[in-house]
């Protein structure tokens, strides 16, 4: 097994060791990188997305995995200044899980908005739910076909909601 492993690596047995710690180093410096180079490119993305927003809310369709769907949904609410950020897509590659985000900012969750509340029923549409976070609201479904109809429902929901604070 080891004189297996010392082929793969191109290494004599005795250096396996070695030679794994430090192919994982590399592993791990690359992720960082590609880490970094994500959050970069979410955060030239959220500040267009936010300079787009109508009536304090951005409401768009992306098809991010849902990791990065939240990331930009935050960096975007970040961006925003006070608003209601909603991104509703379907995961990549093949498109047949949808996702949703939801995210507010910390002076709308203090008049009592809850990101939660307001992307329940287009999660709902999805066939699926989200986590009950005020401030974010990330979840999915069963249901890509519905992707279009969850999102005119959660800016509707958005703009209901801010709507309820002005009255």
């Amino acid at each position: 097994m080891l004189a297996a492993a010392a082929g793969v690596l191109q290494v004599k047995p005795d250096e396996v060791p070695d030679r794994i710690e430090r192919l994982l180093g590399e592993l791990k410096a690359a992720r960082q990188e590609v880490a970094t180079a994500q959050a970069q490119a979410a955060a030239g993305e959220a500040g267009d997305l936010a300079a787009g927003a109508v009536d304090r809310v951005v409401a768009v369709r992306r098809d991010l995995p849902s990791d990065d769907l939240r990331l930009l949904a935050i960096a975007t609410r970040d961006a925003l200044g006070s608003g209601v950020v909603a991104l509703v897509g379907t995961v990549p590659p093949d498109g047949a899980k949808p996702a949703i985000a939801v995210a507010l900012t910390r002076d709308l969750i203090s008049q009592g908005l809850s990101a939660a509340e307001i992307a329940a029923p287009a999660a709902r549409l999805l066939g699926g739910g989200t986590g009950k976070n005020p401030e974010i609201a990330v979840g999915g479904g069963k249901n890509p076909d519905a992707v279009d109809d969850a999102l005119d429902a959660v800016r509707a929901e958005a703009a209901a909601a801010l709507l309820g604070l002005a009255g």
